[in-house]
């Protein structure tokens, strides 16, 4: 057998291995590791080389090859990517990954939420959901600039039911800003900016910040109890409105928006034209409906829209009742 770099990545004690010889994944995991962090909550460890494989569960294999193939097995939680060396597309590893990691952590339940989450000094959390560009990220850092609150996702969070409470336990740190909201809100932000494609639309430009973050001493945190959830929406010149929905509504929010990580709905691996495969189970239905009925019941859920002055100003006040 040929010689394999390994790596792990761990989420909350759970780990997948990975095992790979394609070049351009081991440098981009070598030199830009956040290009997997920014979307994944995870500790990477490079573990060396090897001519065997130990795992047989929980691993994804990038091998070089003639064709590009794929192939994935959900009862061992495996996946086996095959191609050219020059023809791999580094975001569908990413893609498998987070697949692998959602069910994973479904049988720990645990779950991946595609949102922004801050907490205050007493470890109590705000969390942001919303369609993309609705403004999360610049929401949690106008929370974190001007409140002083504690960073603990900017994009994907790991949640967890104990004792009847929400719990935040881990979350991706690697913050970006599209820099037309850095433009509008945050213009003293510019010239720290790193340089990104000039050719592209600036709402589609997302550069890094955590050199900002670290300058200004902001503080990061994985472990939370949360009190609130919002819905939002935010735009410049839009009238602050906020409303509670009915239980029933609140309850089949929540659920969509936990059971469609489970699904893959939105997982297509691009290079290989393969959708990753539904991980829900009846099972898994009838656990994250319980779990949506329990955070319905023990948590403050808001729909949101306005300024993101006046929507910050708003949660506050109320997550500070």
């Amino acid at each position: 057998m040929k010689m394999l770099k390994k790596y792990d990545f761990t989420i909350a004690g759970c780990c997948i291995h990975l095992y790979t010889d394609v070049s351009s994944v081991i440098k981009k995991l070598d030199t830009e590791p956040r290009t997997v962090l920014k979307t994944i909550p995870c500790n990477i460890t490079k573990c060396g080389d090897f001519d065997q494989i130990f795992e047989n569960q929980n691993c994804v294999f990038i091998l070089s090859g003639n064709e590009k193939t794929i192939s994935v097995d959900k009862e061992k939680n495996t996946a086996t990517l095959i191609s050219p060396v020059d023809k791999f597309r580094f975001p569908d590893f990413v893609y498998v990954l987070l697949g692998m990691f959602i069910n994973l952590l479904k049988d720990e339940k645990k779950y991946l939420l595609h949102s922004a989450t801050v907490a205050d000094d007493n470890n109590r959390s705000i969390i942001l959901v919303g369609d993309p560009g609705s403004g999360k990220s610049t929401l949690a850092y106008h929370l974190i600039r001007n409140y002083n609150y504690k960073l603990i996702s900017n994009d994907t969070t790991v949640l967890s039911m104990e004792d009847d409470k929400l719990r935040t336990i881990a979350g991706t740190k690697q913050m970006q800003l599209r820099l037309g909201a850095v433009k509008l809100y945050f213009p003293d932000l510019l010239p720290s900016l790193e340089k990104e494609d000039s050719m592209k639309n600036e709402w589609d430009c997302k550069p890094y910040i955590n050199n900002i973050l670290e300058n200004d001493n902001v503080e990061f945190a994985d472990e939370s109890v949360v009190k609130s959830i919002f819905h939002i929406t935010t735009a410049k010149d839009t009238e602050l409105a906020i409303r509670e929905e009915e239980e029933v509504d609140k309850r089949l929010y929540i659920y969509e928006q936990l059971i469609r990580q489970i699904r893959s709905t939105r997982n297509l691996i691009v290079g290989y034209n393969y959708p990753l495969p539904s991980f829900e189970t009846e099972a898994v239905n009838l656990d994250i409906a319980a779990i949506s009925k329990r955070i319905v019941d023990t948590t403050a859920i808001y729909d949101i829209r306005g300024s993101i002055n006046e929507v910050a100003k708003e949660m506050v006040k109320r997550h500070e009742k």
